[in-house]
């Protein structure tokens, strides 16, 4: 299987489950006689420190590669394949919270169909807190951000968490 094509483009399902099919007519069909299986293909695409045989799932896998790009874009700000997407599709915007467009080119559609995980499951490490919106961003762990924003109204929308840290406590 090609990964290259799977790090750029979320593949259609029918694909995947093409891809999959091949994979499992090599392994269990191979003298091209229907017979039972010796074990379930999601047994075979377990790690193989779950009991699994570490077979790759190809949905799976095509999400996992687009949600590392785009944490990427996230987390590597300065990084060539974080710049152009950012200059093209959420210029002067944060992706995190902001509304993006869905309009672009086919590397960018297949991303932002698998941003949503990455917003979901990503937190700040704070730090210094200068980049970290209070009401915005998922900062404090296992309350979601759209708890706190709910209490946005009571400050201003683009506060950042800096402000909240003590001068004592910054040195």
């Amino acid at each position: 299987m090609d990964n290259y094509q799977m790090g750029c483009f979320k593949m259609p399902k029918h694909v995947t489950e093409s891809i999959d099919r091949i994979q499992r007519r090599y392994w269990w069909r191979a003298d091209n006689k229907k017979r039972m299986n010796p074990i379930s293909w999601g047994s075979v695409c377990k790690p193989k420190r779950l009991g699994g045989r570490g077979f790759k799932n190809t949905t799976k896998f095509n999400d996992a590669i687009l949600e590392k790009l785009a944490w990427r874009m996230i987390t590597a700000e300065n990084s060539l394949c974080a710049r152009i997407p950012k200059a093209k599709y959420f210029h002067n915007k944060d992706p995190l919270c902001d509304e993006v467009t869905t309009q672009g080119s086919w590397i960018w559609k297949s991303i932002y169909k698998v941003f949503h995980i990455v917003k979901k499951y990503y937190v700040w490490y704070v730090g210094d807190g200068t980049k970290i919106k209070i009401w915005k961003h998922n900062w404090i762990a296992n309350i979601p951000h759209t708890q706190l924003s709910n209490a946005s109204q009571h400050s201003g929308e683009n506060d950042i968490v800096q402000s909240l840290i003590k001068q004592e406590f910054k040195q």
